[in-house]
């Protein structure tokens, strides 16, 4: 009953067992576990040490135990979790089948603190894979930092405790606990190492920072094909989604940027100041659209959810997509507010939207007005509240730009590696700050203006994410780590100088004299860093540190010059597709009108002009001469160097042909717009597909070359290649397809290709993944390692069954072989 609770947090699923078998102890039949589980103790600090701790890693851990054990609390009474009322195991009277005595929010703050206090890591012998335990004996041994020693689950199924070092008889024996800094160890033991610990660090939380083991990075920052990927879907998606709009927001909370325009019409639409019938049709419209999103709309407004996702471009995309065209819409209008007295829902919009007026204020008068982004959306907000101008759905011009750094912040770790330490920042901490403050000068070179985060052009220009940008840039990233460790000195009751001479004051066994400790070695980290930062913004202005920004500035104006040339490329392609599908046309005048008579392919062509003479009243008499005039102008298609069959993404299947002579890339990109193969790396990888089937490591022999005679007055050749003879059936369909042939002759046409092959001295069936059976066929004095390259390379197949298929076609075209 506790796997999916041990899945979600080990920590969590420990504690529930451990208030379990207690309460079976004390209220119960007993547990095996009860002599120890009542030696554990939880270590609190008194309200005295709590003052004192206060702007400590420890304080701050300490607040994080108790949010999660009551997170912990929540989540184990809830659909998801293990305690609710049919389950017997969070009782704490588990023989009392009746009332509801389940176990409350003190219980489990508990046990979550026993475990996190008394746990220790165990390491399985055999796997080397790493649980949490609680160990007898664990609890009465010294805990020392880097002493050696450790506890393994050994193959006989016992527990093994390893001391650290040797000791004489009768003393207390040591352990190394884990790699705690002095905070962690304060925490669950009241007190901090007795040497200097080289795991104390100062994480720096900064919005953006992608947490640790994350997927965001590659479904965020990947190619097209990655951040599609099904790993990169589900619910994956909508943690994604969700992810990135809560950073959304607290980045500007925290950086004092304007509230978000998509916020604020969200609690103006909730107080229904532009509702009505209209707008509710087009509302419930808008939900068939919209049933596919990843989130309920109630809580992330479609068209965020369509430009987070990349379905749309542009917040005027989004509204088309939900609400349609412009002219179809209804005209908002704006209506009286209701009575919040009456209506609390309404007394709640009404508090945030006065909260974000207020914010808007603050951000105007601090002078935090620099971007033109946060100008744009200022804008935005004066007209709502001045003029009731209702902002448009959707991500806003400081979203776009803020998704921007979200992006190239995740080139540069995870939340866990921003960190200051001894006399050190991290690469990783100065990576983000340098992006955090980069202006839209410097961003518009990695990500230009008017491109968006998931575009390719967003992408081309590499971020070298442990090199300084520009001059500007640096010294402003040290000012700003400079003035966060200052804030962060503030933050402690005493100052070094006062906490040195007061820990003289006290005794080692006084749990003070541990925090006055912790104190002094946490502010020397922090000043050892600020020396640090001084060094470093000397070697800043002597001109010792390399930056990228001009030479990524001459990478950006190639890259344009590319997607230029790109979008160039593709607009031509895109003219050549929508060109008419047709075989010829003939001008024919009557009277004083002229008229096209068009023969499209797999129409006859004495049907064709009938059918014209019929619709605009031509004597049949005229039959013979547009005939021979139509006739002439036919001009026969170059042969077919391949046929692929390809199945779209909207689940039809259409055949790519590459006539001989022609350019692969130009054909097979014509092919991808024509037929809604939108995803740039899915027609890069068609592209890669069809060259490896023409330019191949085998002889792509000629086999069958058959003349044909279309009905539509084309002279086609059917080329059969090597490789392609093994289902001639479908084959000829593909061709008959690609041509636009009726399907009378195919059977014809497939005995006629069958009788021109050489005789079949052999076939194999073989089983392809997740398609039909497909026979290998075999002939007498043919090269048959070409013939099974031929059809490995047509057919996709590893190297595993191309050797079975080897050896089994030696085997069988020599008879008496012996076949190992």
């Amino acid at each position: 009953e506790l796997q999916k609770t041990f899945e979600k947090n080990e920590v969590w699923g420990l504690a529930l067992f451990l208030l379990h078998e207690y309460y079976k102890e004390v209220n119960g039949d007993g547990s095996k576990w009860g002599p120890f589980i009542k030696t554990l103790r939880m270590r609190q600090l008194t309200t005295d040490a709590l003052h004192e701790i206060q702007g400590t890693i420890a304080a701050e851990l300490t607040r994080q135990w108790m949010k999660s054990s009551d997170s912990f609390m929540w989540w184990s009474v809830g659909s998801d979790g293990p305690c609710s009322p049919s389950t017997g195991i969070c009782k704490s009277k588990p023989n009392d089948k009746a009332g509801d005595n389940r176990f409350n929010i003190h219980q489990m703050r508990w046990a979550y603190w026993i475990v996190k206090q008394n746990s220790v890591r165990v390491r399985h012998s055999a796997t080397g894979y790493e649980f949490i335990a609680l160990i007898p004996f664990y609890n009465m041994m010294n805990k020392v930092i880097n002493v050696g020693g450790g506890v393994t689950f050994d193959r006989d199924g016992m527990i093994n405790v390893r001391v650290g070092g040797n000791y004489e008889e009768g003393t207390q024996v040591g352990i190394h606990p884990g790699n705690f800094s002095d905070s962690e160890f304060f925490v669950r033991y009241l007190r901090v190492p007795e040497t200097d610990n080289e795991n104390t660090v100062m994480k720096l939380s900064l919005p953006g920072s992608i947490p640790k083991g994350s997927k965001f990075y590659y479904c965020m920052k990947g190619t097209e094909r990655e951040r599609n990927s099904d790993e990169c879907r589900g619910s994956f998606r909508s943690d994604s989604m969700f992810w990135k709009s809560k950073v959304l927001t607290e980045w500007r909370e925290q950086m004092n940027l304007p509230p978000r325009l998509q916020e604020l019409r969200m609690w103006a639409t909730r107080l229904h100041l532009y509702g009505g019938n209209e707008e509710m049709k087009l509302l419930s419209a808008a939900n068939q659209i919209i049933a596919g999103l990843p989130i309920p709309v109630d809580q992330m407004p479609a068209e965020e959810q369509l430009m987070l996702l990349g379905i749309a471009k542009s917040n005027e995309d989004a509204a088309l997509i939900v609400q349609g065209p412009v002219g179809d819409r209804p005209l908002p209008q704006l209506y009286s507010a209701p009575d919040y007295e009456d209506d609390h829902e309404a007394q709640r919009s009404m508090e945030h939207l006065a909260f974000f007026a207020a914010k808007t204020h603050n951000v105007i008068a601090s002078g935090n007005i620099q971007l033109n982004a946060t100008q744009v959306v200022l804008n935005h907000i004066k007209n709502f509240y001045n003029h009731g101008v209702l902002p448009m759905a959707g991500l806003d011009e400081l979203d776009e730009f803020l998704l921007k750094k979200i992006g190239m912040i995740s080139h540069c770790g995870f939340e866990n590696d921003m960190k200051i330490t001894y006399h050190n920042i991290t690469q990783e901490l100065f990576c983000a700050m340098r992006v955090h403050l980069m202006n839209e000068t410097e961003m518009n070179v990695f990500c230009p203006m008017d491109v968006r985060v998931w575009q390719e052009n967003c992408m081309n220009v590499e971020f070298l994410n442990y090199t300084a940008i520009s001059i500007t840039n640096e010294l402003n990233v040290v000012n700003a780590l400079r003035s966060s460790i200052y804030q962060l000195l503030a933050s402690y009751p005493s100052s070094l100088d006062e906490d040195k001479d007061q820990l003289s004051s006290y005794n080692s066994d006084d749990i003070i004299y541990h925090i006055i400790k912790l104190r002094i070695r946490e502010k020397e980290l922090l000043n050892s860093a600020v020396d640090f930062l001084y060094e470093h913004e000397e070697a800043v202005i002597n001109g010792t540190v390399p930056f990228q920004l001009e030479l990524k500035a001459f990478e950006r104006i190639e890259a344009n010059q590319r997607q230029l040339e790109y979008e160039e490329f593709i607009s031509n392609i895109t003219l050549l597709a929508s060109q008419p599908n047709f075989i010829t046309s003939l001008e024919v005048k009557v009277a004083d009108k002229s008229y096209n008579l068009t023969l499209y392919e797999g129409n006859e062509v004495p049907d064709t002009i009938k059918q014209f003479c019929y619709q605009y009243n031509i004597s049949l008499s005229n039959v013979n001469v547009l005939e021979k005039s139509l006739r002439a102008r036919i001009v026969n298609p170059a042969p077919l160097q391949l046929l692929l069959g390809v199945v779209t993404p909207i689940g039809t299947r259409n055949i790519l042909g590459i006539p001989d002579g022609s350019n692969v890339t130009i054909v097979t990109n014509i092919f991808c717009i024509k037929y809604n193969i939108t995803n740039r790396d899915d027609c890069n990888q068609l592209i890669k597909r069809v060259e490896s089937r023409i330019n191949t490591t085998f002889i792509r022999n000629p086999l069958v070359s058959l003349s044909i005679d279309s009905v539509d007055g084309r002279k086609l050749k059917l080329i059969l290649y090597e490789g392609e003879q093994h289902d001639l059936f479908q084959y000829v369909s593909d061709f008959f397809d690609y041509y636009h042939l009726p399907k009378a002759s195919y059977e014809m046409i497939v005995q006629e290709v069958h009788k021109r092959l050489p005789g079949i001295a052999l076939t194999i069936p073989i089983g392809l993944s997740s398609q039909k059976q497909v026979n290998i066929r075999f002939s007498l004095n043919e090269n048959i390692t070409n013939t099974i390259e031929g059809f490995v390379n047509y057919y996709e197949i590893d190297d595993n069954i191309k050797l079975a298929i080897t050896k089994r076609a030696l085997y069988g075209m020599n008879p008496g072989s012996y076949l190992v």
